[in-house]
């Protein structure tokens, strides 16, 4: 008995040992801490200048720090954000990047490591007679040529 239980337990370390782990990303400080595609908030305040917006649109990212156009637009109504990031069109401010999501966006655009710094709209949502219309969008920042 003691030695079906020595091989059962050899086996099975066998079989764990040719397991393949999951594999792990090269370097992890390259990857984005945000989401691939995340949605616009505020766009119920600026519907006249979201219904223009189709996929492929192409956004600035600015930053805002202390959301002032936020707490201008709405009379002070709105806390105070000291990482707002605003998603501007050609045809004026759609939204921001969420709150839940701004940091890590806020911070990497501060950083100065991006020439530049926008949002490709992936998917745009509801709209029609009583509804708002949403949009998703995809970051693209690229980083500046190494000197």
């Amino acid at each position: 008995m003691t030695v079906l239980l020595v091989v059962g337990a050899l086996i099975l370390l066998a079989l764990l040992a040719g397991t393949p782990s999951k594999p792990q990303p090269q370097n992890p400080q390259l990857q984005n801490p945000w989401p691939d595609v995340m949605p616009v908030a505020g766009v119920s305040f600026r519907q006249e200048i979201v219904e223009q917006c189709e996929i492929g649109d192409i956004f600035a990212l600015e930053l805002d720090p202390f959301g002032e156009t936020a707490s201008k637009d709405h009379g002070g109504s709105l806390h105070d954000d000291p990482f707002a990031v605003l998603v501007r069109h050609t045809c004026g401010m759609v939204g921001y990047v969420p709150r839940s999501l701004n940091r890590p966006v806020y911070e990497a655009i501060d950083s100065g490591l991006y020439a530049n710094a926008g949002a490709v709209v992936v998917d745009t949502v509801g709209g029609g007679p009583g509804y708002y219309y949403g949009l998703r969008i995809s970051l693209e920042l690229r980083k500046k040529p190494l000197a």
